[in-house]
């Protein structure tokens, strides 16, 4: 899916940590889980890895609808351990995404 100038990406930080504990690298999890969600549930986290700077992301859908200043129902977060970014405006099918495309949607 390509987007055009007008549909850029919105993404703004947020605070890390409240989510728990980073997951490990290697760890079954992340291995398990690299190349799509589990049980198809958009809320359960996708872990990919960024070829390019080598870091680990957690990336995870949340409801927004109780959060304050929300500028959409849903968003998405990702949270490599050091920060957190958090995008209001995405792909429905971001679950199926190949990792480089699922990244791609930050920077």
């Amino acid at each position: 899916m390509t987007m055009s100038s007008e549909r850029r990406p919105t993404f703004e930080a947020v605070a890390v940590g409240s989510g728990g504990p980073a997951p490990h690298r290697g760890s079954a999890a992340l291995m398990a889980n690299q190349h799509g969600l589990l049980r198809g549930d958009r809320e359960v986290p996708r872990h990919v890895y960024d070829d390019v700077s080598g870091e680990h992301w957690t990336v995870r859908e949340v409801d927004t609808t109780a959060v304050p200043g929300a500028r959409a129902p849903r968003c998405l977060i990702f949270d490599s351990g050091s920060i957190a970014r958090r995008l209001w405006h995405y792909p429905q099918d971001w679950g199926a995404l190949p990792p480089s495309a699922l990244l791609r949607l930050i920077r």
